[in-house]
């Protein structure tokens, strides 16, 4: 068996109208190859086929090649950026995997060469990078590079409907043995601890969640002792402080079992999307600030703003644009204060850029690794 390898087109030639019959016919061909000097066609023949017929400058025009398998195995091999193999039980059997996709953020090698504004040149790795480090996420969040806004666009992935989702603050508490959440997947050297805990000293959210039997495929899906938590993960590390995470319930809990008790806890302390969860962050810290409120939740929310230092114009487009949570409802003497709302409301374009990069810098850290916040070193204040 021959292999051959040729330019179908140079210049306005066609190589089959151009040889005819001196020349294998198109059912021959088997693969394109995106090779270094242009798109090359390969071909399987008998070994009996006669190329002589083909004059010498018409092998130079279409590029011609004849190889033996393994011969041809270098070519490709050598001549583009897809790798080829041949059986080891079938030597006439001929395999290429195509090159994986460029990869504008690793692929860029060059160093003559800067791909865009601002990049730099990683000397260790031979590439070129964003200015920015890809932040360390799970693959429960999404990452691409905005260059126009030179950042990181961050989100987590695949949420489902609002009733399923919920984001959460949790005090920041040394990972002690045998408490409820010391093997949670937001547990490192420090643990979440529910604020109705640190509060009351009361465990009904905790019952609530460990407890459940009826969850769809619990135990063969591993949620061990969370049957009624689909999925979870730590969104802001903010320990000692506090942290928030995210976690979507499962379906028969909330369709069977309902979410009321859980909103209802005090202190109210979660949200379906992370604009409604700030905007109550906000609220308690007010009600700190303004009103002498000394709960341990109040006394948190200013402590996570004095962390965040979040951006006067984000603050205000959140009090502007997402609607009163439980605290300014009870505040204000509204009757629906721990009525959830059906419908999320509409997320203010600038805290949803600013939320990136709180997850890019508050990312959920290793066991030992340096804090992302050192207490004694915090503003006493913030914008507002």
């Amino acid at each position: 068996m021959k292999y051959v390898t040729f330019f179908q087109f140079s210049e306005d030639l066609n190589i089959y109208e151009t040889l005819q019959g001196d020349f294998p016919s198109p059912d021959k061909t088997f693969f394109l190859l995106d090779a270094y000097d242009g798109q090359t066609s390969i071909s399987k023949v008998e070994d009996t086929f006669d190329f002589s017929r083909i004059a010498p400058e018409m092998m130079d025009i279409f590029n011609i090649r004849i190889h033996s398998i393994d011969e041809l195995r270098d070519y490709v091999n050598t001549n583009s950026d897809y790798r080829s193999t041949v059986s080891d039980l079938n030597p006439d059997v001929f395999h290429i995997s195509s090159p994986p996709p460029f990869n504008d953020l690793t692929d860029h090698k060059n160093p003559e060469a800067c791909p865009f504004e601002n990049w730099v040149w990683n000397s260790v790795d031979g590439h070129w990078e964003p200015p920015i480090k890809r932040p360390r996420l799970s693959n429960n969040f999404s990452c691409v590079w905005n260059q126009a806004r030179l950042n990181w666009d961050i989100e987590i992935v695949n949420q489902p409907e609002r009733k399923f989702t919920g984001f959460q603050l949790w005090k920041s508490v040394p990972k002690v043995a045998s408490k409820t959440y010391e093997n949670a997947c937001s547990a490192n050297d420090y643990t979440i601890k529910s604020l109705e805990q640190v509060t009351h000293g009361t465990v009904k959210f905790d019952v609530e969640i460990t407890s459940f039997k009826g969850a769809i495929d619990a135990q063969e899906q591993g949620r061990g002792a969370f049957p009624t938590i689909k999925r979870h993960d730590m969104a802001v590390d903010m320990a000692p402080i506090a942290f928030i995470t995210y976690s979507e319930l499962d379906e028969t809990y909330v369709d069977v079992v309902g979410t009321q008790r859980i909103w209802q806890t005090h202190p109210q302390c979660m949200a379906h999307t992370a604009h409604e969860l700030f905007r109550m962050i906000i609220e308690w810290a007010w009600s700190h600030t303004e009103l002498g409120n000394s709960e341990p939740m109040a006394v948190t929310c200013h402590s996570v703003l004095r962390a965040l230092q979040m951006p006067l114009n984000v603050r205000n487009d959140l009090l502007n644009i997402v609607p009163p949570q439980p605290v300014a409802k009870y505040v204000m003497g509204d009757s629906t204060a721990l009525v959830k709302a059906a419908v999320s409301p509409e997320c203010p374009e600038s805290f949803r850029y600013w939320l990136m990069d709180v997850y890019r810098l508050f990312y959920k850290r290793f066991e030992g690794e340096q804090l992302h916040v050192a207490y004694d070193d915090l503003p006493d204040s913030y914008p507002m």
